[in-house]
C-alpha cells in the first residue's frame, strides 16, 4: 500500500500509524519541560499525553497534534530568543503566566477564549492563530525521509497481516501500533532508524502466533468451544451426582493478602526480587504472585470466632518481618509493602518484562493478546484508562487484593442466601475500604479504581470479570454460568475427568465474586477489596465477615429480592468505587440511604451482633470494628489518605510526589495504627 499523506491523513486506518510521532526532536519536549519548571507550572495538559521521560503515552489527536508543534517550536524560539516574540514574557512570573496560557491551550478546550486570559494566553493565542499542520513540521530529509518510510513499512506489515489472517486492516494496524509501543519501536521522541522498520517484522510475525487458530485449538487440547462446554456440563452434573451429597459446613472463613516489595532505597519504585525473596525466607504460607515485585499471603482457615482476628493479624506481622529480613539479603532496603496500587508504579511494570518466568506466563499472555486484538476489533479503537494502552497481561499484577473467603452452607438454598448476602455486604464495606484511587500518574482520584481496571484492560471483554446477573435461587446457578464462558488457555491431558476441567475452568474465571466449588464444601470468593495496611485489612475483614453473618441470620432470599433490586445494588457498586462514603446505596427496609450514614447507625450493629453470634470474642469485636467506625466517622479510608498525602508532597514532578506517598505510607504500615490515625491528617488540618 502507497503512503499518500494528503489524501488519508483524515480518514483510514493510516491515522492511527501517522499520529505516532508529535514531535520533531526529544530535545523539544525535554526543553519544554524544563522551562515549565524553571518557571514552576505544571503543564497537566501535555502531561496526560507524556511521561516524565518524553514518552507517548496515548495517541494525541489531530488538534493536540498541531497545538504539539506549536508549543514545541514556541518553547524552542523562546529559549533561543527570549525578546523576540511580541508580548514575550520579562519577568519570572509573566513567564509562569506563560505556561499557564499553554496549559490552556493543551487542555482542549473550546469553550477557552485565549484572547481574554493572561498575558500567557495572549502570547499563545497569537500564536495558535498561525498553528502549522503536521507534515508541515516534519523535519527535510534525512530525517522526513525516514519518518515516511517507517510509516509505510508499518502499513504494509499490517496489509500482509490482514491477508494472511482474514482480519481487518483497521484493527490490525491499531494492535500493531500496540505491539510496537511494548517492544519500544520506536522510541518516539527520537529519529527512525532502520532498526525501528526491521523490527516491525518481528510484531508482524508475534501477531501471526497470537492469531494462530492452530494454535489456540492446541492449547485447548484440540477440544472445540461445543466439546469443551459440554465436558463442563458433565463435570457440573458429575459434582451435583458425587460431590454435593457429601459437603460439609464449619462456619470457616479465610483470606489471601497481597501487596508489592519496594525500595526505600531506590525512590519507592518496585523491585522485581519477589521470587528470590520469598523462597529464601522458606515462610510457609508465602507464595510469588503474577508481578515479579508481588508476594501474596495465605492465612490459615479458621472458624469464625475466638479470636481469629489477632491471630491473622500477628500471621501478616510475622510474615512480613521475614520476607523483609530475606528480601534485605538481595537488595538493601526494599520492605513489603501492603498496597492496593504502588504509587511509583511505571509503564515498564506492566509489561511482559515484569512479570515472572515460566511457560505458563507465556501462555496466559498469548491468550491476552489474542483478546485484545478481539477488543479492538470489535470496539474499533484501543481500551485505556487515563490514556493507558495496555501491552500484556502484566496490567493485572499492578493490582494487590485482599480476598476473602466465607465458606457457604451445604443445603444449596441455604447457600444462595448467604452467597447473596455476600454481594449485598460488599457496597457498605467497599465504602468503608476504598484504597486505590490512582492508577499510574492519573490524578483525579476516585475510591476504587481497581474493579475498573479488571473489567476494562486485564478482561478485555471476554466476559471472565463480571459482577453478576441476579440474586441467585442456587450455587449451580453459577457453576452454569461458568460453563458459558469460552476457555482460556486449557488443556485436557489424558488423566483428566469432566469435574477436574471444571475446578479448572473456575480457576480461570474471575467475577468479583467467585464460587469456589470443593471437594468437601463450596464457599464464596470476594476479590473486590484492596490490599490495606494490616490492622485496617483485618478490621474490613471482620467488618465484612460480621455483616455477611448478621444478614445471613435476618434475611431470606425472597425478601433480599422483593427489598432490593439487584440492578441498583450493581449501580451502586460502581458508585461506591468512584464516590466512596458519599455514595448513596440500597439496603432492605430502607430504601436508599448514604453509605457512611448507613453503616454507623445499622450496620456496625449488625456486623457487631454478627461476630458475636458466631462466637467472636467481645474485646476482639470491640478492638477491630471500632478501627472501622473511627475511619467511618472520620471518612479518613486509605483512598483519602493517599489523596490528602498527594496534595502534602512537597515535591515538583509528579512522579517525586507519588515517591513521597509511598515513603508515607511505608512509614503508617510500620507504624502499626490504623489509617485514620497517620499523621497526614494532622498536617492537612495545619495547611488550612
Amino acid at each position: 500500500m502507497e503512503f499518500q499523506p494528503e489524501a488519508n491523513f483524515n480518514k483510514g486506518p493510516e491515522v492511527e500509524i501517522t499520529r505516532m510521532r508529535p514531535l520533531p526532536a526529544r530535545e523539544l519536549a525535554l526543553a519544554l519541560g524544563r522551562a515549565a519548571e524553571q518557571a514552576g507550572a505544571r503543564l497537566d495538559g501535555i502531561s496526560s499525553l507524556y511521561s516524565s521521560d518524553g514518552m507517548l503515552r496515548r495517541i494525541p489527536e489531530l488538534e493536540e497534534l498541531q497545538s504539539l508543534f506549536a508549543v514545541g517550536k514556541l518553547i524552542r524560539d523562546l529559549d533561543e530568543e527570549m525578546g523576540s516574540w511580541p508580548n514575550s514574557p520579562q519577568t519570572a512570573n509573566e513567564t509562569t503566566e506563560l505556561f499557564q496560557g499553554l496549559r490552556y491551550l493543551l487542555s482542549g478546550d473550546p469553550s477557552i477564549n485565549f484572547g481574554q486570559l493572561c498575558q500567557g494566553g495572549r502570547v499563545v493565542a497569537d500564536f495558535a492563530e498561525e498553528l502549522p499542520t503536521f507534515y508541515e513540521q516534519l523535519p527535510q530529509d534525512p530525517f522526513r525521509e525516514k519518518a515516511l518510510s517507517y510509516i509505510q513499512a508499518a502499513n504494509k506489515a499490517a496489509t500482509e497481516l490482514s491477508e494472511v489472517t482474514q482480519e481487518s486492516f483497521g484493527a490490525l494496524a491499531r494492535f500493531l501500533l500496540v505491539r510496537m509501543r511494548a517492544c519500544r519501536v520506536p522510541d518516539y521522541l527520537s529519529p527512525y532508524s532502520d532498526r525501528d522498520v526491521d523490527a516491525i517484522a518481528v510484531s508482524t510475525e508475534l501477531i501471526k502466533s497470537w492469531l494462530s487458530e492452530e494454535q489456540r485449538v492446541e492449547e485447548a487440547g484440540g477440544l472445540s468451544q461445543g466439546e469443551f462446554k459440554a465436558l463442563l456440563q458433565s463435570g457440573i452434573e458429575q459434582y451435583r451426582r458425587d460431590v454435593y451429597p457429601n459437603l460439609s459446613y464449619r462456619g470457616q472463613v479465610g483470606r489471601e493478602s497481597e501487596g508489592v516489595l519496594l525500595s526505600a532505597t531506590d525512590s519507592f519504585i518496585i523491585a522485581r526480587i519477589a521470587r528470590d525473596a520469598i523462597t529464601a525466607s522458606g515462610e510457609e504460607g508465602v507464595v510469588p504472585e503474577l508481578g515479579a515485585g508481588q508476594y501474596e499471603l495465605n492465612f490459615p482457615v479458621q472458624t469464625l470466632g475466638g479470636r481469629v482476628f489477632s491471630d491473622w493479624l500477628d500471621f501478616e506481622e510475622r510474615k512480613l518481618a521475614a520476607v523483609e529480613k530475606a528480601a534485605q539479603e538481595f537488595c538493601r532496603g526494599v520492605i513489603p509493602v501492603p498496597i492496593a496500587i504502588a504509587p511509583t508504579l511505571t509503564r515498564e511494570d506492566l509489561q511482559r518484562v515484569a512479570l515472572g518466568d515460566g511457560e505458563r506466563w507465556d501462555r496466559l499472555d498469548a491468550a491476552w493478546q489474542r483478546a485484545l486484538f478481539e477488543e479492538i476489533k470489535r470496539s474499533g479503537k484501543l481500551p485505556m484508562i487515563d490514556g493507558y494502552v495496555p501491552e500484556s497481561i502484566a496490567v493485572s499484577s499492578s493490582m494487590s487484593s485482599s480476598q476473602l473467603h466465607v465458606e457457604l452452607p451445604f443445603d444449596e438454598r441455604e447457600a444462595a442466601k448467604v452467597f447473596n448476602a455476600c454481594v449485598l455486604a460488599t457496597i457498605p464495606v467497599l465504602a468503608a475500604s476504598g484504597a486505590s484511587p490512582f492508577f499510574l500518574e492519573g490524578r483525579e482520584g476516585t475510591s476504587e479504581v481497581r474493579p475498573q481496571i479488571w473489567e476494562k484492560l486485564d478482561d478485555l471483554g471476554r466476559k471472565r470479570v463480571f459482577f453478576g446477573d441476579g440474586w441467585i435461587e442456587s450455587p449451580f446457578e453459577i457453576l452454569e454460568k461458568y460453563a458459558e464462558v469460552e476457555r482460556l488457555d486449557l488443556k485436557q491431558d489424558e488423566n483428566e475427568d469432566p469435574l477436574t476441567l471444571l475446578r479448572r475452568q473456575v480457576d480461570s474465571v474471575w467475577p468479583h465474586f467467585r464460587l469456589i466449588p470443593e471437594a468437601d464444601h463450596w464457599r464464596c470468593e470476594n476479590r473486590v477489596f484492596s490490599s490495606e495496611a494490616p490492622l485496617d485489612a483485618i478490621a474490613t475483614s471482620a467488618f465484612y465477615f460480621g455483616l455477611v453473618r448478621g444478614l445471613s441470620q435476618e434475611m431470606e432470599a425472597k425478601d433480599l429480592a422483593a427489598s432490593v433490586p439487584f440492578e441498583s445494588v450493581k449501580e451502586a457498586f460502581y458508585g461506591v468505587c468512584e464516590n466512596g462514603l458519599d455514595q448513596d446505596v440500597p439496603w432492605i427496609g430502607v430504601g436508599t440511604i448514604n453509605a457512611q450514614e448507613l453503616i454507623l447507625d445499622k450496620l456496625l450493629p449488625l456486623a457487631r451482633k454478627g461476630l458475636l453470634d458466631s462466637g467472636v470474642l467481645l474485646d476482639e469485636v470491640e478492638t477491630f470494628l471500632g478501627v472501622v467506625e473511627e475511619r467511618v466517622k472520620s471518612g479518613r479510608t486509605n483512598a483519602q489518605w493517599q489523596k490528602c498525602a498527594f496534595a502534602l508532597a512537597e515535591a515538583k514532578t509528579v512522579e517525586e510526589k507519588m515517591s513521597e506517598v509511598a515513603q508515607r505510607y511505608a512509614i503508617g504500615v510500620l507504624s502499626g495504627l490504623p489509617t485514620a490515625q497517620w499523621s497526614e491528617w494532622r498536617e492537612e488540618r495545619s495547611l488550612r
